[in-house]
């Protein structure tokens, strides 16, 4: 009954049912641990009705429509999001431009995929869920019969260090810097991937050589600062000291920075895309007066991040 998981484009997927399945809806950016609880149950639900479990999102996160003038909200880029979902069990996601929709009712919504989607047995809202563009809570959706589909909704409030956990209470902790706190929060290493682009090679003449990482421009990024990190290199998992921030002793063009030293340098590797995973905040960016002052603070990070890491 599976079938490969895929992307599918809302029109193309409506158009080619092929099994019943279920729906859910959201941007799930992040999965962090409620969104986890959240589509386990609602995997579980899928397997009992023997149902294929599909996700409905947006091709664009609905803040950036909302918020034209700030850049960077998104936890994850879409192909990290995606990869997290499809490992949760995901079988299909299916995207919807959000100025499709967002203008809906909760009624006209739930009549739009009543009537696109044949084969829909169930969809699953979490508890705190509201649909359509007058807020429709999840509980006055249930009692709806009209409809070819069961709606369910299921209590996916998930506790971590006695807070709620949500993609905005670690889109906070990540601008304090909190990155412990964010991988309890997400039951991983937080992590940042990008390409790797050619920098001034300050740091590979008088420093040490850094891997200079680009990101996508909707990431949020982390607090300015020294982080303990780690990569991956062939097929193995390296530590490093990543620094993100303006750089101040070298350079003074203004602009965010995310440089990453690995500490075993043979095995640098510098292909276009890299994953860099956090484990802790060091320190704080500051300026030093010579490079000199700047070396010597890096080579006490890269010892730090050995004794208190090293075994991680």
């Amino acid at each position: 009954m599976t079938e490969i998981q895929k992307v599918y484009n809302f029109d193309d997927f409506a158009g080619q049912e092929c099994n019943q399945h279920g729906l859910i809806v959201g941007n799930f950016d992040g999965v962090h641990v409620g969104h986890k609880s959240l589509l386990k149950s609602y995997i579980s639900r899928c397997q009992k009705l023997k149902i294929e479990p599909v996700l409905l999102t947006y091709k664009q996160h609905p803040w950036f429509y909302l918020n034209q003038n700030n850049e960077k909200h998104l936890i994850l880029n879409k192909a990290q999001n995606y990869k997290h979902l499809f490992e949760l069990g995901i079988v299909k996601i299916v995207e919807v431009d959000f100025l499709l929709v967002y203008k809906m009712e909760a009624g006209d919504f739930l009549e739009f995929l009543n009537n696109k989607l044949s084969r829909l047995k169930l969809l699953f809202l979490g508890h705190d869920s509201s649909i359509g563009c007058d807020k429709k809570h999840a509980s006055e959706l249930v009692s709806r019969t009209s409809f070819n589909f069961e709606i369910k909704v299921e209590n996916d409030a998930e506790k971590c260090e006695d807070v709620i956990v949500s993609s905005t209470l670690i889109r906070e902790n990540l601008l304090a810097g909190n990155i412990e706190l964010v991988n309890k929060f997400l039951e991983r290493n937080y992590c940042l991937n990008g390409k790797v682009v050619r920098g001034k090679g300050i740091g590979s003449r008088q420093l040490y050589p850094t891997l200079n990482l680009e990101v996508d421009k909707k990431i949020l990024i982390p607090k300015n600062g020294v982080y303990a990190t780690f990569v991956f290199m062939n097929s193995q998992k390296m530590l490093s000291v990543t620094n993100i921030g303006h750089n101040p002793t070298v350079d003074n063009d203004g602009d965010i920075k995310i440089e990453t030293y690995v500490l075993d340098e043979e095995f640098i590797d510098t292909s276009l895309d890299l994953n860099i995973y956090f484990l802790g905040r060091i320190r704080d960016e500051k300026k030093f007066d010579s490079f000199d002052a700047l070396k010597k603070q890096i080579t006490l990070d890269i010892a730090h991040v050995k004794k208190h890491y090293g075994k991680n």
